[in-house]
């Protein structure tokens, strides 16, 4: 017996398998992260959501506009004609709409927290950074996605109706369908922001409620301000919300008047939102990504 586990042991072990290289690994990391999104039903989920979103905002404000314009302007609002008010509320799909990519790119991360699945995406691959950037990267088609469903709302709801009304739906308007193109690229970078939300804030609860708190609360108040004082704040177009305005090139403040909207160029607010997204990214991954699994 001594003479056949001498033997075993003088056995050659069997050569461990061939490593990726770096890029086979990293491609295999990021179809690994995309696939993650359509494992579960909750893409689809926001996704009708969005559209229902989208839906319910821009017919309210197509009915209050057309049949209540006269009393906004005697409430000193500025309510644009033809073209420009159609192309103010396509604008609406991402300044509404714009939470939906952000949400689902913050749940890339923390969702991974919350179901503990981590670990395991861990296991498939070590390198923690390669991991996020992948998650980073494979978010873009998800945000362009929203994007595609938010645009198919300002069409079913808000260029339909407007035909109906007997309004303009600047739909032959080369402008109308650059702004479309923007809407895509702002709802891909608040796609990216979200995940670095989700880096930064590892509870998932706690990064939407954040993500909510900001944008939908704390944000629009900060933008009324130049209304009550009655002066701009140029700091304020440096806002995420208002980043996110610029990329589009519309805002619905501008109904506000004189001091309701000021807006960045196309390419500062570009680089802005970036910012936000890779400041919040880099800072969640040495914070909290880099820390042991538990």
């Amino acid at each position: 017996m001594t003479t056949q586990l001498a033997s075993t042991s003088d056995e050659p072990q069997a050569p461990p398998p061939p490593q990726p290289s770096p890029l086979r690994a990293a491609w295999q990391t990021l179809v690994m992260e995309f696939r993650k999104y359509f494992s579960t039903r909750m893409w689809w989920i926001l996704l009708l959501v969005t559209l229902a979103w989208t839906a319910m905002n821009i017919i309210t404000m197509v009915l209050a506009v057309h049949f209540g314009g006269d009393q906004a302007a005697d409430d000193n609002m500025v309510i644009p004609k033809g073209d420009d008010l159609a192309r103010l509320l396509y604008s609406m799909g991402t300044t509404f709409g714009f939470v939906f990519p952000a949400i689902i790119g913050a749940m890339s991360v923390a969702g991974e927290y919350r179901h503990q699945t981590l670990t395991q995406t861990l296991l498939a691959d070590p390198v923690r950074w390669r991991v996020l950037s992948a998650k980073f990267v494979s978010t873009v088609p998800l945000g362009a996605l929203y994007a595609v469903a938010v645009i198919v709302g300002c069409l079913l709801f808000g260029a339909l109706p407007l035909a109906l009304l007997g309004d303009a739906t600047a739909l032959g308007s080369g402008h109308t369908w650059q702004m479309f193109a923007r809407m895509v690229l702002a709802m891909v970078l608040w796609g990216l922001v979200g995940v670095g939300l989700g880096t930064l804030i590892n509870n998932q609860m706690v990064a939407i409620v954040t993500l909510l708190s900001i944008t939908m609360f704390l944000e629009p108040t900060l933008r009324s301000i130049p209304v009550l004082i009655g002066h701009d704040v140029p700091v304020l177009a440096y806002l995420p919300g208002a980043l996110g305005d610029a990329v589009t090139g519309e805002s619905l403040y501008s109904m506000l008047g004189e001091f309701g909207v000021s807006l960045l160029s196309l390419g500062p607010a570009v680089i802005g939102l970036l910012v936000y997204s890779v400041g919040l990214t880099v800072a969640g991954y040495f914070l909290r990504f880099r820390r042991d699994v538990h």
